[in-house]
């Protein structure tokens, strides 16, 4: 019975047309994928380039898990169905009258139909390795196919959820005889998959989190989080420890629930309802027998259109009752609340610290995820509602109505559009609810209102009518929902073979933001677009009319014949309006984007570096004159969003050589006059890479003087473009706006895997500090070292201007507010211009004028912000130098500019979204007051940067980034302790590894990083901590004393990473010189452990606590190969068990090593804090290793390096609880 009934099921799918639609659509779907990740549309569009193989192993693991995430849509059709298509088709009757086996018929029909899936899924491998013959591809991104990483894949990843998933669903279908429950279910999949990858980013327990997750990627990430490039290329998946044990648990679930299936499935007429059933009384009716007569009125039925359009309303009524009281509607709404409340916060969080609930972030956090939710909605309920009369098998009585089709449809769309009203109310409500819980009050229900009920509301609009032109096309319900959501979750793919301009992706637009400061600014891009697509819409609406079955239609013949009948001037002439609409805005959108405005596709930007490149590289090695001196006279108008800004460069030739001609680059941002007060024998301008290049008559000779004057306006905005810089609340702009006489080679490509394919030169992404001619420039500007600065700015009568300098007078002349403002002391060629309305917060520190300029109703955190300035301006002085400017200036600009602070001369332009608005709790030891942290930082670079500024050649920015960091690290301490040290080096440590694993080229030591963030910033911060800690803060202030005496506001050759080290190492004893081998001129990786840890009572309340731990280190290439050998060849090899079969190597070792006991932690406010009770550096010459030690209150937790100053890729195994 059991291969009767499979083979019947798995005969009855090969027989069914869908089910080879379902194989191409999948096959294609893994074909097109592969292809474009191979760069088999590099001719269109820009090169494809990753130092990690697209067939590696974590690879094919990844195309499996996404590949499988679209499959699981067919589970509610495939799987689910097996035992629901009975009763469907209404043979239960007659198939549950035969003796049937239970185990044996469902055992049948559940594996049948996960062989089904199951070679569906197939066919994506089968894409996927086909894609890799496909011609063109670029055949250096992919590595050996190893048949043990398809496999591997396979029976990890696909088959584990394949049956845990489809058990599931099997049993929900089964019992409840409705398969949308199954789609449900699927959605919520889906939503747990975000959730748990949220959870991975902010839970301590990974290993928990892993072992929870269904899907089992979790598990797999926990181990391969951190894998380098070498690594991901070569390593197959781990199946053990937390992978093997989750693979197991959910499989042993799967089990469970087709057991539970089993016994409890009966060959029963009527599914499991949670409707309590209602005894009911028999009553006899005589429904006829006293009606002798009946007069029926008689009707006159009116067609109007106004008529038609009442009846259409209606209609909708009745539909939209049926989605809002259908279950799947009330479980899809409470899910996607419970979901946005559950992450809200998170989404917003920042080292463990949130923000204020204010409207627009709120807006922000939650839409995503009710826009996912709504979209979803949109495509089920418009298929329910299509197929709803044939379903309730009302169709052919519906159909013979006099009722117009457009009646029909038009009531589907008003039903959806009811439907999306609610969703978005309630979308409203969850927000206000959750700013009400957290004890914020300013609901800004205008903004919701106009966000949510206009502009998100549009996109709706064109959603729908798209749902039910497909559903309305296909006659299956699933095809037609599959097909949807390929094509919404397809749209964004189109960039990768060359689709780039809005007009070609459906119902896409212009982003809009909102900010505090400036509101949402000009969307009249976004209107636009919006109506485009509503137009097109329109085209949807009358194509769906001409589609719409009615009646009965066997054939895609009879369709097409329906179709021409219904070529009438009532759907035929708006359809050609709204075509034509469509067409005429398409083509306006089109002229202005291309035509009236530049603009250059990712290939042509790319062929333009290349361009640029072989045209101009020369120019880097000829003489051009330094920029010695600024004077702007900056007019903004803030109401007219324009600006005027004229100004007077003087630069001088520095060199020996005389100078015969000028290279100079252009901002294509914005509109440049120039006058050259220099006779010039020849000028050529080049549009396209925004270059000028002039000869002059007579050479500058060395030392003389050159004087450019320069007009710039801003182009002027379009209805589409929003090309201005200048903002109504909130301009902020910087010196990139002026042109520079110098060489750009960070325009250049820099992977060089994309230069060999345009033949040219390897290079590294910035020079050797070893070589001498590249230390004549900063990495802050190429044509300056520094300057003399002055400006006169001017602005509205309402707003403050600023910018760098002290400002010398103000006057208001004209309606116009003018700001002068003079330093009295060179600084870097780095300033900005910022405008705003602002109230100031102003103190008076050390006789230095401290003053922070804020957004009204942002005033949560300025004493804070104030209390932090206060507190780094003591410690830089004590530790560092003496503050060279009298005043310090932080300024709030709009999270439009994005999210970040930046350091120019005692000015700090500030983002409202990175510090005014987070809500700090100071007795939280596991949340970083990063608002108090940014502002120690941002003050920092007065000193590492504005004081020493390194050569634009590796390692630059560990003297700027790296010492700014670890300086506001310190200033926290000092504020906080060393509570929240902990919570920084874990996430610094944490964001340091994934950076590593997400490296683009290669990975450099911290001295000779490439302006890599997660080397200098995360990396950098725990190295100068570490060495901070290991030598004694004292020391380590001296070295920095010393080296800020020694390079301070110098002139070429500026310093490099090379000069701080050698002064570290004049500072650093003989036994803690590994550490400068280790931390800065080599990648080594810590493998610490606490392997075993015991305690035992003594006399007198004292305690024994030994440990059993391990100590190993290496050392990576740039590409993260390991190497356990030092340059002599020495290592060290050590098993740590007699039943160790692997020995545990490491680099030799004469490490000094924390090791720390914890007792029970103390009360701090309503948290608790970490209370260790002995600390102690221990110095570690072998790998194993045993400690005992005595303290005198029971030890809770033991630790090797807890605080995470060594970088150790599995820092959770560094502690052990008893």
């Amino acid at each position: 019975m059991f291969s009767t009934i499979f083979t019947f099921e798995v005969t009855r799918w090969f027989k069914q047309p869908v089910f080879y639609i379902y194989c191409a659509i999948y096959f294609a779907l893994a074909y097109f994928t592969t292809i474009s990740s191979l760069g088999a549309f590099d001719g269109v569009t820009v090169t494809t380039s990753s130092p990690i193989m697209v067939n590696s192993p974590i690879n094919v693991a990844g195309y499996f898990n996404s590949f499988s995430t679209f499959i699981y849509f067919l589970l509610p059709t495939v799987v689910g169905a097996a035992v629901y298509r009975d009763y469907l088709y209404n043979v239960h009757n007659l198939l549950f009258s035969y003796p049937l086996d239970k185990f044996k018929y469902l055992s049948a029909k559940f594996f049948a139909a996960i062989v089904i899936v199951c070679l569906i899924a197939i066919l994506t491998v089968v894409g996927f390795y086909a894609a890799q013959y496909h011609p063109g591809i670029n055949t250096s991104l992919l590595g050996p196919n190893r048949i043990e990483a398809y496999l591997s894949g396979f029976l990890i990843v696909v088959l584990p959820n394949f049956l845990l998933f489809g058990s599931m669903i099997f049993a929900l279908v089964t019992f409840s005889r409705n398969i949308y429950i199954g789609f449900v279910f699927v959605l919520v999949l889906l939503l747990l998959q975000s959730v748990l990858d949220i959870a991975t980013q902010n839970a301590d327990n990974r290993y928990l989190v892993a072992l929870l997750d269904p899907f089992g990627f979790q598990p797999i990430t926990y181990y391969t989080k951190y894998w380098s490039i070498d690594e991901q290329n070569n390593n197959l998946l781990p199946l053990t420890g937390v992978l093997l044990y989750n693979r197991l648990i959910w499989s042993g679930l799967a089990i469970v629930i087709l057991t539970v299936v089993y016994y409890s499935f009966s060959f029963s007429q009527q599914g499991f309802s949670f409707r309590r059933a209602k005894s009911a009384d028999r009553i006899t009716k005589n429904n006829f027998g006293s009606i002798i007569r009946i007069d029926l009125p008689k009707v006159a039925i009116s067609h109007s259109f106004f008529s038609n359009l009442k009846m259409s309303w209606r209609l909708s009524n009745v539909d939209f009752k049926y989605v809002v009281k259908n279950w799947t509607f009330a479980i899809l709404i409470i899910i996607a609340a419970l979901f946005v409340l559950a992450i809200m916060s998170s989404s917003s969080m920042l080292f463990g610290t949130t923000t204020y609930p204010v409207t627009w972030q709120v807006l922000e956090s939650m839409g995503g995820i009710y826009s996912f939710f709504l979209i979803i909605m949109i495509m089920l309920f418009a298929g329910m509602l299509v197929q709803r009369d044939q379903q309730s098998n009302m169709k052919l009585l519906v159909d013979s109505t006099s009722v117009p089709n457009w009646v029909l449809l038009f009531s589907k769309y008003l039903a959806l559009m009811k439907m999306t009203v609610v969703v978005l109310f309630i979308s409203m409500l969850t927000g206000i609810v959750y700013q009400a819980y957290n004890g914020y009050y300013n609901f800004e229900f205008g903004h919701y209102l106009y966000e949510l009920f206009v502009l998100d509301y549009l996109k709706y609009l064109v959603l729908i009518g798209f749902a039910l032109f497909i559903h309305g096309f296909f006659r299956n319900y699933f095809i037609g929902f599959i097909v949807c959501l390929l094509i919404v979750l397809g749209i964004p793919f189109l960039s990768k073979i060359g689709v780039e301009q809005l007009i070609y992706k459906f119902n896409n637009s212009p982003k809009y933001h909102y900010s505090d400061m400036n509101g949402y600014a000009d969307i009249r891009h976004y209107l636009y677009y919006r109506l485009y697509w509503l137009l097109f819409s329109g085209v949807l609406f009358a194509l769906t009319l001409l589609f719409w079955r009615r009646g009965i239609l066997s054939s895609v013949k009879d369709r097409m014949q329906q179709f021409t009948m219904r070529l009438k001037p009532a759907i035929v002439v708006p359809a050609a309006l709204s075509l034509i609409a469509f067409i005429g805005l398409g083509y306006s959108i089109y002229y202005v984007n291309n035509v009236v405005s530049t603009r250059y596709s990712n290939k042509e930007t790319e062929l333009q570096q290349v361009s640029f490149e072989r045209k101009y590289k020369h120019f880097e090695k000829l003489p051009s004159p330094r920029l010695v001196s600024v004077f702007t006279n900056v007019d903004i108008d803030p109401k007219q969003r324009n600006f005027t800004a004229k100004g007077d460069f003087v630069y001088v030739n520095k060199t020996t050589l005389p100078i015969d001609s000028l290279f100079m680059g252009i901002n294509s941002s914005v509109k440049t006059n120039i006058k050259i007060e220099r006779a010039i024998k020849k000028s050529q301008r080049d549009t396209v890479l925004d270059v000028n290049v002039y000869q002059f008559e007579q050479p500058l000779m060395p030392g003389d003087t050159l004087r450019i004057q320069y007009q710039l306006t801003n182009l002027s905005n379009t209805f589409l473009h929003d090309r201005s810089i200048i903002l109504e609340n909130g301009t902020f702009f910087n010196n990139t706006i002026f042109p520079i006489l110098s060489y750009a080679d960070h325009l250049e490509i820099d992977d060089n895997s994309i230069r060999e394919k345009y033949k040219l030169a390897p290079r590294d992404r910035m020079a050797d500090p070893r070589d001498s001619s590249k230390l004549g420039n900063t990495y802050i500007s190429n044509d300056a070292d520094w300057i003399d600065f002055e400006a006169i700015v001017s602005t509205s009568a309402d707003q403050i201007a600023i910018a760098p300098g002290y400002l010398q007078k103000d006057w208001v002349e004209n309606g116009k507010h003018y700001y002068h403002y003079k330093m009295d002391s060179p600084i870097l060629n780095f300033y900005s211009f910022i405008s705003a309305k602002y109230e100031v917060k102003r103190e008076k520190v050390n006789g230095k004028n401290m003053e922070i300029y804020y957004h009204k109703g942002h005033e949560y955190n300025i004493d804070r912000m104030m209390a932090s300035i206060k507190k780094s301006l003591g410690y830089y002085e004590s530790h560092f130098s003496p503050y060279q400017f009298n005043q310090l200036r932080i300024i709030e600009f709009p999270s439009s500019h994005g999210t970040f602070a930046q350091a120019f001369a005692n000015t700090v332009p500030f983002s409202e979204s990175i510090g005014f608005i987070a809500k700090v709790d100071e007795d939280n030891p596991d949340a970083v007051d990063y608002a108090y942290a940014v502002v120690a930082h941002e003050f920092a670079h007065q000193w590492w940067a504005h004081q020493v500024i390194g050569a634009n050649v590796k390692g630059a920015t560990m003297m700027s980034e790296s010492l700014s960091e670890y300086s506001s690290l310190k200033v926290l301490e000092q504020t906080y302790g060393k509570g929240q040290m902990r919570k920084f080096l874990k996430e610094a440590l944490d964001n340091y590894l994934v950076g590593r694993s997400n490296e683009k080229l290669k990975e450099n030591p911290l001295m000779f990083n490439e302006n890599q963030q997660y080397i200098h910033y995360n990396k950098g911060s725990l190295v100068m901590y570490a060495m901070s800690d290991y030598l004694g803060e004292e020391v380590f202030s001296d070295v920095l004393q010393a080296y800020i005496k020694k390079t301070a506001f110098q002139y070429p050759p500026y310093t490099t990473s090379i000069e701080f080290v050698d002064l570290l190492k004049q500072h650093t004893p003989d036994s803690l010189q590994y550490l400068i081998k280790d931390m800065y001129e080599t990648v080594t990786i810590y493998d610490n452990a606490v392997e075993e840890a015991e305690i035992k009572p003594l006399k007198g309340g004292k305690y024994e606590v030994s440990i059993d731990f391990k100590v190993s280190k290496y050392r990576t290439d740039d590409k993260g190969k390991r190497s356990y050998e030092d340059v002599k060849g020495s290592k060290l090899s050590e098993k740590m068990n007699a039943k160790d079969k692997k020995a545990i190597e490491s680099l030799p070792l004469k490490d000094y090593v924390d090791v720390v006991v914890f007792g029970e932690a103390k009360k701090q406010g309503k948290y608790e804090v970490e209370n260790p009770l002995l600390e102690k550096r221990v110095k570690i010459d072998r790998i194993k290793n045993r400690l005992t030690f005595v303290v005198n209150q029971k030890p809770i937790s033991v630790g090797v390096d807890p605080y995470n100053k060594l970088i150790d890729t599995d820092s959770d195994d560094n502690r052990h609880t008893f």
